[in-house]
């Protein structure tokens, strides 16, 4: 399984914020970023994504997705709750 691409806030979620848009497949979210760039309109799948963020990189007898697989587990016990 790949785990290069970490959401910090768990995609699910960002889901039930999308809304369907005309000419577009998937629903979108509205994006602000505050460093002063326009609002723009992305999937809940590039939306609060970084690459690698919860790789533990050099940690003797730790695989590096160790965390990721960790919150993967977390998340499908919360999702449920969180989607009633």
């Amino acid at each position: 399984m790949a785990y290069k691409r970490n959401h910090y806030v768990p995609e699910f979620y960002l889901k039930s914020f999308a809304l369907p848009m005309p000419g577009r497949r998937k629903p979108m979210i509205w994006v602000y970023d505050k460093d002063g760039s326009a609002t723009r309109q992305q999937s809940a799948n590039d939306t609060a994504v970084m690459n690698d963020l919860y790789t533990i990189q050099n940690v003797e007898g730790v695989q590096p997705h160790f965390l990721e697989q960790a919150l993967t587990k977390s998340e499908s016990v919360v999702k449920p709750i969180m989607e009633r």
